[in-house]
């Protein structure tokens, strides 16, 4: 039987072309991964909330996504490089891709520096106590975890770039290992803390900021001294005509990175601002019980963007309609999933979280709205973004950066939806792209694009 199972599988994975066959390779074991990283995840939650308490974890959750601020603002290098690397390899230019790469990593270099010295002064002076809505006399203690947290942000902007390379090279499953041996170390560190230590924002932000930074670190000297050596970045080959090309690209990623920074991380403020820091507890567990779904779907559209960027690049975009026919019938699938999780909600969260915090079935409901329609976009976004078609993405994020805030405060606040309010602002937000996501991927499928559609 096992046999019978075995051969089905590999029939199956080795059916297609090369491309295909990588993806869905990858597809699989980031699959397997993926189960492990969720379960992680699961378990980290009430063990976050009980070593520290729901105000403390609500506090930890927004600060971090302050700094997250600062962290997304690689000024677009990250994307930028994933896109020409994936070009340059498709077309086998070695020299080309590694001038790429030094490059990259040279100039990310210049702005982290920059970056460090600018918080380093600014520090000092940020009200923290007032941002985050407690006790005046933890000002001083908090500066001090947003310190640490944030270098350590800094530095995971440069380490992170070995994951980018791995991606562009369609190995997303390499990546999601990495991931995953990062965040094991973390619960198994926390979990230590519980026993022997007490509540303490400092220790959490050594953990949990440090651990992966370490990691990357190692794997990225292990890559390019082995299987990525010819990549390996070098002064020597660091050309600022390349940055333009990375940039030229980039720069319209920074501005849909800014703007998603804005969308989602500025909910964590307005509802400690509104209603308490206690609060943004719910609404982050809620999160993270639904966009478990969206980041295993995710897994079956990571290697969309770098393969379409290849099939793109050889014409072939055949493969690319076959492709997100087949990934559309996963969405259906895991639409359904969303809806089965909302249903049984509540008794999963009496079993997950306990009686620890209140979570409304309403909170719920708007966030399974919420996983589903990014489920939908990002299908037809991965083929843009590996087209580098983004100008209207671009556009149409920033709308939803200036809307966000207030339309967020009028429902929360002035039409007493509470933290739904704040969800259901950040839904209008992300719908505006259902407007034209479809009918650009189609142009770019058809090779019918003009105008602002080909930007």
């Amino acid at each position: 039987m096992i046999k019978v199972v075995q051969d089905r599988f590999n029939k199956y994975v080795n059916k297609g072309s090369s491309r295909s066959i990588l993806a869905k390779k990858n597809v699989f074991y980031s699959l397997i991964i993926k189960v492990f990283d969720f379960i992680i995840t699961l378990l980290l939650v009430p063990l976050l909330i009980n070593y520290l308490d729901p105000t403390r974890y609500g506090i930890w959750i927004t600060l971090t996504s302050i700094v997250a601020w600062f962290v997304y603002l690689d000024v677009g290098l990250g994307h930028g490089l994933r896109n020409k690397f994936s070009e340059a390899k498709a077309q086998s230019k070695d020299i080309e891709a590694r001038k790429y790469v030094s490059t990259a990593y040279f100039f990310l270099t210049l702005i982290v520096l920059g970056f460090s010295v600018v918080f380093l002064f600014a520090n000092t002076f940020i009200p923290w106590d007032k941002i985050l809505n407690v006790s005046t006399e933890l000002r001083s203690d908090l500066s001090n975890v947003a310190l640490v947290v944030f270098g350590f942000f800094l530095l995971n902007f440069i380490a992170k770039l070995v994951n980018t390379i791995v991606v562009a090279d369609q190995k997303h499953a390499v990546r999601d290992l990495v991931n995953l041996i990062s965040k094991s170390l973390i619960l198994a560190t926390i979990y230590l803390y519980t026993l022997y230590l007490e509540p303490s924002l400092l220790y959490l932000a050594l953990v949990y900021s440090g651990l992966p930074v370490i990691v990357l670190l190692i794997v990225t000297v292990l890559f390019f001294g082995t299987s990525y050596k010819k990549y390996s970045p070098s002064i020597s080959f660091v050309d600022y005509r390349y940055f333009k090309k990375i940039f030229g690209l980039g720069w319209k990623f920074l501005i849909i990175q800014l703007s998603l920074v804005v969308i989602f991380s500025t909910d964590n403020i307005i509802i400690t601002q509104l209603f308490g820091p206690e609060m943004v507890t719910p609404y982050q567990v809620v999160n993270k019980y639904f966009m478990s779904v969206y980041t295993i779907f995710v897994l079956v559209l990571t290697p969309l963007w770098s393969a379409s960027n290849e099939a793109l690049t050889n014409g072939d975009t055949e493969w690319i309609k076959n492709s997100v026919n087949k990934v559309f019938k996963i969405f259906y699938l895991f639409s359904g999933v969303v809806i089965v999780l909302l249903l049984s909600s509540e008794f999963i969260y009496d079993i997950w979280i306990g009686n620890v915090i209140n979570i409304e079935f309403s909170h719920s409901v708007y966030w399974a709205l919420f996983s589903i329609l990014q489920m939908y976009i990002n299908i037809f976004f991965y083929v843009i973004n590996g087209s580098g078609k983004i100008y209207l993405q671009m556009i149409t994020y920033s709308i939803g950066m200036i809307l966000n805030i207030p339309i967020s405060i009028f429902f929360a606040k002035y039409l007493n939806m509470g933290i739904n309010g704040v969800i259901f602002a950040t839904i209008i937000c992300q719908s505006l792209h259902i407007i034209y996501v479809k009918k650009q991927y189609n142009l770019i499928v058809n090779k019918s694009l003009y105008g602002l559609w080909a930007k």
